[in-house]
C-alpha cells in the first residue's frame, strides 16, 4: 500500500516537473520569437535609413576633407604661437613682480 502510495506521489511530482518544464520553455520560447521579431523590425528600419542616408556621405566627405584641413592650419599656427608665448612667460618669471607693474626699475 504504501509503496503504491509513493509511486503515486512520485509520479504526480514528476508529472507536476514535466508540466513546469513545457511551461517555462513555452515562455522562453515565445519570448525569443517577440525578441527576433523585433530585431527583424529593426533589421528593416536601419535598412531604410541606410539607403535614405546614403547620397549624405558624398556631402560630409567633402565637410569632413575641409574639417581635416582647417584642423591642420590651426595647429600650425598654435605650434608657431607657443614659442613666442613660452618665450615671454620665461622672460617675465625672471624679473621681479614689481618690475614687470612698472614700479620699480
Amino acid at each position: 500500500m504504501i509503496v503504491r502510495l509513493l509511486t503515486a506521489a512520485t509520479l504526480v511530482y514528476a508529472g507536476v516537473l514535466v508540466l513546469a518544464l513545457v511551461v517555462v520553455l513555452s515562455t522562453i520560447g515565445v519570448q525569443l520569437w517577440l525578441i527576433s521579431r523585433a530585431l527583424r523590425d529593426t533589421k528593416t528600419a536601419l535598412a531604410g535609413v541606410a539607403t535614405g542616408t546614403a547620397s549624405l556621405r558624398d556631402h560630409l566627405s567633402g565637410v569632413t576633407t575641409l574639417i581635416d584641413r582647417n584642423v591642420s592650419r590651426i595647429e600650425d599656427a598654435t605650434r608657431g604661437l607657443e614659442r613666442p608665448i613660452d618665450a615671454a612667460l620665461d622672460r617675465s618669471a625672471r624679473r621681479p613682480p614689481r618690475q614687470l607693474m612698472g614700479l620699480a626699475p
